[in-house]
């Protein structure tokens, strides 16, 4: 388990970052139940923040169940499914409450953020046969993504502006 993957953001205390981070990994699947952790220190020397920031987010980590912890042992991951489906539920309803209120403050209605979030779902959709790539029709492998090829995962999804000019440069 790595995490050289995690960009701090600035978005809140870091040590809540590194807890997001972990929570986020163990709901997708690449952080996985049993997977040694960092050493605080390594990880403290990898972000380039004090120990202490590390150690209250593995503690939090540990009071929350996801980490086990032994003196002289690295912090192991132990996670069953019950646990990773609470905290997928738990992220989807503090991301979403971000969300909602970002868009409030913004004056946006909810008619407006459910088209916009339905429109950036559709754009982020796999292009692998499994759905709609490009809100124009099936993504079944039977017809084009977005105007290049087959829609089977072999040609990349077109992202945006892009896309809904039918592929032409900018």
């Amino acid at each position: 388990m790595s995490l050289e993957n995690l960009e701090l953001d600035g978005r809140g205390p870091i040590y809540l970052q590194i807890v997001r981070f972990v929570r986020r990994g163990v709901v997708a699947g690449t952080i996985q139940d049993g997977e040694e952790m960092p050493s605080r220190r390594a990880v403290s020397a990898l972000l380039g923040v004090n120990p202490n920031t590390v150690q209250k987010a593995y503690r939090l980590l540990e009071e929350e169940g996801v980490l086990v912890s032994r003196a002289g042992a690295r912090s192991c991951v132990q996670v069953d499914g019950a646990q990773v489906a609470r905290i997928r539920e738990a992220l989807l309803r503090e991301e979403v409450g971000d969300l909602v209120s970002a868009l409030r403050q913004m004056g946006v209605t909810r008619e407006e953020a459910l088209r916009e979030v339905d429109r950036q779902y559709r754009e982020a959709a796999p292009c692998d046969g499994s759905g709609p790539c490009d809100g124009s029709g099936p993504c079944d492998g039977s017809g084009p993504c977005d105007g290049s090829g087959p829609c089977d995962g072999s040609v990349p999804r077109q992202q945006g502006a892009e896309a809904q000019r039918g592929g032409e440069g900018t």
